[in-house]
């Protein structure tokens, strides 16, 4: 561990044996074409909030689509235009 001025600490990792995970589908939100709530442009990033909502902001539709837990559209948050 090395103190740098700032304050801060630097701690070196230490490389842990790798871990198996097993990744499965559990919603789905988006379509390739249809209802435009669904559809996106350029997803840029996304997060889940403690309800389980999902944010997904589209850099290309420059807003922010709310869906609820099971993936319904809720509505759109950003410019309008």
């Amino acid at each position: 561990m090395t103190l740098i001025r700032s304050g801060l600490m630097i701690v070196p990792l230490v490389a842990a044996a790798p871990t198996m995970a097993q990744v499965r589908e559990v919603l789905t939100v988006g379509a390739l074409d249809g209802n435009p709530a669904y559809v996106f442009g350029e997803i840029q990033d996304l997060a889940v909030d403690d309800a389980g909502n999902i944010y997904v902001l589209d850099g290309q539709g420059r807003n922010v689509r709310v869906f609820g837990p099971n993936g319904s559209y809720k509505q759109d948050r950003g410019p309008s235009g």
